[in-house]
């Protein structure tokens, strides 16, 4: 069985318009790609956020090794993740035309 993760969305009411889903703000970094669910994750966050923790250098090696960079658990792509929010608002607003397309 996976382990889940928790997230939490705020649904405001928007303007008349504009495409939804739509990202305005988050607070921290979604964990690495197989850092080993949420255990895995939440020993790499102590080694990794921890200079005396004993496996410091190794996790903060593993995610610099997979990801080119350091791993900042406040720092989010904020890009990346309107990118990604962007495309599922265009595939929504895209079935939401194909759906009264069909309604006619």
């Amino acid at each position: 069985m996976g382990d889940n993760w928790e997230h939490i969305v705020t649904v405001e009411e928007g303007a008349p318009g504009t495409r939804y889903p739509r990202y305005i703000e988050g607070e921290h970094r979604a964990p690495p790609e197989d850092c080993g669910g949420t255990p895995g994750f939440e020993t790499f966050l102590e080694a990794v956020t921890d200079p005396k923790h004993p496996e410091h250098d190794d996790a903060t090696q593993w995610h610099l090794g997979c990801y080119g960079t350091a791993f900042d658990p406040d720092e989010i792509d904020e890009r990346d993740a309107k990118l990604r929010i962007g495309a599922i608002a265009k595939r929504r607003a895209a079935g939401k035309a194909s759906q009264a397309r069909k309604s006619r």
